[in-house]
């Protein structure tokens, strides 16, 4: 255990003292200009405004979380390519290490990178959202954080387990395409004509249920009825009032969020549990791979 943790150390310092902390500072500023119209422009209604605000901090979370999974995909397709391209692996071979535990330490170490960034971009949308006079919906952002850590899970071990008999550049491409195909298979499964149907039925097996991002739902925030004018009386607003009245006050939608969570809950877990098979495939495919740095 201590020479997984020894490797997963040196893949969270490489990762945290290199170039990669500056893609933090490039989704900060993301975040903000995200933000910032909607501090700094006037919608013409305070309601229109508040929602407005309120989105800009779930997008901007949502970005963020896209980010870190980008990151945990970039990372692992070149967990061993580099090792092999550098001649390092010779060293780290050479040792009383198993080829397994390199890349079990490879992969924790991803994680906790990974995991770290998810948590920056969190707390810099907390401020955010305290800014803004925002309140989270507490169980559906853990479930949308949740999503965001299983992706990392699953597509970091994917990359990983690609990067054992491909380059980086195709490891990191399929693992991308896998990314995307749930859509596909789900188009092609309810699909009427029988041959689609029965590769959308034979690819549900082998690719995962892939990620759900639930962010949008983290901060309710429903367009109010009416519209973008100035104190709710813009252009086509029935609610207005008559000249001189006073402006009513503008009903809300309903903000509770409709999500199914132990629906989501059997999602994460057999994304976990493709995760697994993925990794452990590729660990056995490393453990019999001749390593040619020639």
């Amino acid at each position: 255990m201590n020479r997984i943790l020894l490797i997963a150390r040196n893949v969270f310092r490489s990762a945290l003292h290199g170039r990669l902390v500056y893609l933090w500072l490039a989704g900060i500023a993301l975040m903000f200009l995200q933000a910032l119209p909607t501090l700094f422009i006037d919608f013409g209604n305070e309601a229109i405004q508040t929602v407005m605000r309120k989105r800009a901090v779930t997008g901007g979370l949502s970005t963020w979380s896209t980010m870190c999974i980008a990151l945990s995909i970039f990372l692992g397709a070149m967990a061993v390519g580099t090792e092999i391209s550098r001649k390092t692996i010779v060293t780290v071979v050479s040792r009383p290490l198993h080829r397994w535990e390199f890349l079990v330490g490879k992969w924790i170490g991803i994680q906790a990178f990974a995991l770290l960034s998810l948590a920056v971009g969190f707390f810099v949308s907390f401020g955010l959202s305290r800014y803004v006079d925002a309140q989270f919906e507490t169980r559906v952002l853990l479930l949308a954080l949740a999503h965001t850590a299983v992706a990392v899970l699953l597509y970091s071990g994917l990359a990983i387990a690609l990067s054992t008999v491909l380059s980086p550049g195709m490891a990191g491409a399929l693992t991308i395409i896998v990314a995307f195909m749930p859509a596909v298979v789900t188009t092609l499964m309810n699909n009427s004509d029988s041959p689609y149907h029965e590769i959308g039925v034979t690819l549900n097996y082998v690719i995962p249920s892939g990620y759900n991002s639930y962010y949008d739902q983290t901060i309710p925030a429903p367009l109010p009825p009416g519209g973008f004018g100035r104190g709710g009386r813009g252009r086509g607003n029935r609610n207005a009032p008559a000249p001189g009245g006073d402006i009513p006050p503008i009903p809300q939608a309903n903000t509770t969020p409709q999500v199914d969570f132990p629906a989501e809950r059997t999602i994460l877990l057999k994304n976990i549990g493709y995760a697994a098979v993925f990794f452990t495939i590729g660990c056995a495919i490393f453990l019999r791979r001749d390593l040619r740095l020639s």
